[in-house]
């Protein structure tokens, strides 16, 4: 799996991190405010997201959200407990919405 934490907006990759099955992953020292988390199931092991291949047969590696936005605070530790054998889609009304503010 490849865990990545982006700014609210989804347009930029604030920090990655691999982890092969469960456990903890942490990213130290973030800037307060909101972030969106997302997994994706790196199935070919090569680090990085594998588009489909239609003549091949191959569908695109599946990408799970965070159900919520991360609110992070200035001097506090956030334990942010996440089951990702629960798939959640892209919520493109929370992108939207974050990108007003």
């Amino acid at each position: 799996m490849i865990i990545q934490l982006l700014d609210k907006t989804e347009k930029n990759l604030i920090r990655e991190a691999k982890r092969n099955g469960d456990g903890k992953v942490e990213f130290p020292l973030l800037e307060p405010g909101n972030y969106r988390a997302k997994i994706i199931f790196d199935t070919d092991g090569n680090g990085k997201w594998t588009t489909g291949d239609f003549t091949k047969g191959r569908m695109p590696e599946a990408v799970s959200y965070y159900s919520k936005e991360i609110e992070v605070k200035a001097k506090f530790e956030i334990d942010q407990d996440w089951d990702v054998g629960v798939r959640y889609e892209k919520d493109v009304k929370m992108k939207s919405l974050g990108s007003k503010k």
